[in-house]
């Protein structure tokens, strides 16, 4: 048989036959220059309409490049990264996780993003108002009781420039909240005596929040407090899987 015949009948794999196509992505001031594939097999259907527009298909990502709007250099860059490196091979670098953290969420890699929330979970780099401002900005509504409690317990108000981070009526509440905590004929009854709420919550120094210092209040009235202004929270999730590798 010859040899052209032969190949002729060849099959290629249906998933690790890859294309060296690459494509040019323009972020900022900052041309990224990749493999086409490693985006179109991704889940974002975002970035595979602007991947799949004419003039996007090119063999050597010499043509115009592909822009993609409201996405940062360093965001791209920490995109980049868990696409070559995967999730192992990210550095524990607290800014690369919250730059992945933003950029999976405006872009619609969920599967990023899960990782990316599960990683920060335990990041002891993220503060509490830091926390809360991400919290709201990407949607991780089982980061918002974390937050409440951090700052409800803390014995400093919140400061100007981080009541307008995380937003005038949210900082109003907090300050409700601290109030209540901090008035005996108000902070709930005491242990054992423990609303159903209180039982099912977590130890909140468990999950970043940092243990209670002498003066503090226990999570229990923390909670209290938190649950009469705010109502129902979603409870932290037991983040014990990434807990080996704190991102600092």
């Amino acid at each position: 048989m010859s040899g052209s015949l032969s190949e002729s009948l060849d099959t290629d794999h249906s998933r690790f036959f890859f294309d060296d196509e690459m494509v040019t992505i323009k972020v900022e001031r900052t041309r990224f220059r990749v493999h086409r594939v490693k985006f179109l097999s991704s889940e974002s259907d975002v970035v595979k309409t602007m991947l799949t527009q004419p003039g996007a298909n090119d063999k050597t990502g010499a043509m115009k490049p592909v822009e993609i709007p409201n996405v940062t250099a360093a965001e791209m860059e920490a995109l980049l990264t868990f696409f070559y490196d995967g999730f192992q091979g990210m550095p524990n670098d607290f800014e690369l996780w919250k730059n992945l953290l933003s950029i999976s969420t405006r872009l619609r890699f969920d599967n990023i993003r899960a990782q990316a929330i599960a990683k920060l979970d335990w990041s002891p780099s993220l503060t509490p108002v830091q926390r809360l401002y991400l919290a709201k900005k990407h949607d991780v509504p089982h980061w918002l009781r974390i937050a409440y409690h951090s700052i409800c317990r803390r014995s400093e108000p919140l400061e100007v420039g981080e009541a307008e981070k995380i937003g005038w009526d949210t900082a109003i509440r907090l300050a409700k909240a601290r109030e209540i905590l901090r008035d005996p004929k108000q902070a709930g009854p005491p242990k054992p005596v423990q609303p159903a709420g209180c039982v099912a919550t977590p130890p909140i120094f468990a999950f970043g929040g940092g243990s209670p210092k002498p003066n503090e209040p226990d999570d229990c009235r923390v909670s209290c407090a938190v649950d009469q202004v705010f109502g129902p929270l979603p409870s932290p999730r037991p983040a014990i899987a990434f807990k080996a590798s704190l991102v600092d």
